[in-house]
């Protein structure tokens, strides 16, 4: 089964006693606590379904209304996020899609975008990577790893990338290489990859219910 999950990832400042709140204030809309759904009734995909999950001190807000954004045009202002989050010093903005393959992450350090990197599929209108600032040194040792070319019919110049590790021990297609950066980066950064853990959260779920306001009403 593919994974459909986007959102933020961050450690809070403060101590979260209001998720309502939070998720109303972030998504600039009202928000309704709902019971954990069943499969088939929610997905972070649309536009009113939110997800707070909890592994310790992380917290992961899903939605892909707040994260696609961010990721797709580098010059998005974040300065509101940034404060909707109680002003962490970092944070990251993340898609990992795989029915569509796209798959992003955006660092933010102290309220700045210093990094990110959205790979898609297909998408109209956007190249296949959409790429901003330096990157980092954990993002190096796939970037910059060793590789061959699959073996396939088609001339050359079409042919995939391996990117590898080791003695092939661990090998990435060029498509799916976002994505396993993505993995490990929240892994280093927060002590788990939602998707791919056997670590059970504390999972919030709110519906938004109503029309976006302007952010002087949400302070």
């Amino acid at each position: 089964m593919g994974i459909a999950q986007a959102g933020i990832a961050f450690k809070p400042t403060n101590p979260i006693s209001d998720h309502r709140s939070l998720v109303s204030k972030l998504c600039r809309e009202d928000a309704t606590p709902i019971e954990h759904p069943n499969v088939g009734q929610f997905d972070i995909r649309k536009h009113a379904d939110v997800m707070v999950q909890f592994f310790g001190d992380a917290c992961f807000i899903c939605n892909n209304d707040i994260a696609w954004e961010i990721l797709e045009n580098p010059a998005s202002d974040i300065t509101y996020t940034h404060q909707s989050l109680g002003f962490p010093e970092f944070f990251m903005v993340f898609c990992h899609y795989d029915s569509g393959g796209s798959y992003g992450y955006a660092f933010v350090e102290d309220g700045q975008r210093t990094r990110s990197r959205l790979q898609t599929t297909g998408v109209p209108q956007l190249p296949p990577l959409i790429e901003f600032g330096t990157p980092k040194d954990i993002e190096m040792h796939w970037l910059s790893a060793d590789f061959y070319l699959e073996e396939d019919d088609c001339p050359v110049e079409q042919r995939q990338k391996i990117f590898y590790q080791g003695e092939r021990a661990i090998e990435v297609p060029e498509y799916y290489l976002t994505s396993r950066i993505l993995d490990e980066t929240l892994v280093s950064k927060f002590g788990v990859c939602p998707w791919d853990t056997n670590v059970e959260p504390i999972s919030h779920f709110f519906r938004l219910v109503g029309a976006k306001k302007p952010w002087w009403q949400l302070w």
